[in-house]
C-alpha cells in the first residue's frame, strides 16, 4: 500500500492535469489551423509542456480500483463463520442468514474525495457481518483508514435481546468541506438503541435491505421479549 498516493487521492487535484490537456490541445489545433512564426512557437511551447504537465498532474495518485482493491483485502476473513463454530451450535437461528453491511465513515480527520461516477467517498471504510442468534445479535465490525497504516481495527459485540429497546436507521444529508471543496454527503446508519438509552452504530448503505433488516431485527427482538413474559 502506497500510503502517499492514497492521500494525494483525497488531496491532489486534477488542475495540473486538464490544464496540460488544454494546453496540448490548444498547441494541436494551431497545429492544424495556425499560422506564422507566432503559432509555430506557440506549438514548440504548448504540445511538450501541456504533456509535461497531464503526466505530473496524473502522477504519483492512487485511483478508484486502487482503494476498492485495498478495501477487498484488509476485509478478508471477517466473518467468524459462526454456523462453523460448535460454541454456537444450536444459537443461530435456522433459515437466518448472515447479514453484511458497509459504507464510509465521516468525522473529524477523515478526508473525503468524489470518486469518477460522482459517488463520495472517505479515508475511512467500515464492515459489519450480523449474525441473528436464538437471544442475541452478534456483530463483528471492522474499520479500515486508507492513509494511515494503522492495523484495522475489529470490535466483536453479542447484544442479548433483553438488552435491547430497538433497532433503527439514522439518515443526514450534510455538506462537507474538504480541502477547499464542499461534498454533498447522505449518511445512513444502521442504530442499536439498548434499554439503558445508549447506542451502537454502523455505517450501511441506503437502499431498501437496509429497512429491512430493522424490520427483521425488530420483529424477532419482540417476539423474543413476548416469549419471556
Amino acid at each position: 500500500m502506497n500510503i502517499k498516493n492514497n492521500v494525494n487521492y483525497f488531496t491532489k487535484t486534477d488542475t495540473l492535469k486538464y490544464v496540460g490537456i488544454g494546453m496540448a490541445a490548444l498547441g494541436f489545433f494551431l497545429y492544424w489551423f495556425g499560422w506564422g512564426w507566432i503559432s509555430y512557437l506557440i506549438i514548440c511551447t504548448f504540445i511538450p509542456a501541456g504533456a509535461v504537465l497531464f503526466v505530473v498532474g496524473s502522477s504519483g495518485r492512487a485511483n478508484d480500483s486502487d482503494l476498492d482493491e485495498l478495501i477487498e483485502v484488509k476485509m478478508r476473513e471477517l466473518d467468524p463463520n459462526l454456523d462453523l463454530d460448535k460454541d454456537y451450535k444450536g444459537r443461530i437461528m435456522k433459515h437466518s442468514e448472515t447479514v453484511e453491511i458497509s459504507g464510509y465513515e465521516y468525522g473529524d480527520g477523515i478526508m473525503v474525495a468524489k470518486m469518477k461516477n460522482g459517488t463520495v467517498r472517505s479515508s475511512k471504510f467500515t464492515k459489519t457481518v450480523i449474525y441473528t442468534l436464538s437471544d442475541a445479535l452478534h456483530l463483528t465490525s471492522r474499520s479500515v483508514s486508507l492513509i494511515t497504516d494503522d492495523e484495522c481495527q475489529t470490535n466483536t459485540y453479542e447484544i442479548p435481546f433483553e438488552k435491547i429497546e430497538k433497532t433503527e436507521l439514522f439518515e443526514e444529508t450534510k455538506s462537507i468541506v474538504f480541502n477547499k471543496n464542499s461534498f454533498r454527503v447522505k449518511i445512513v446508519r444502521f442504530v442499536i438503541v439498548m434499554s439503558d438509552g445508549s447506542e451502537l452504530s454502523f455505517p450501511i448503505h441506503d437502499d431498501m435491505s437496509s429497512e429491512t433488516l430493522v424490520e427483521n431485527t425488530n420483529r424477532i427482538i419482540t417476539k423474543f421479549k413476548s416469549s419471556q413474559e
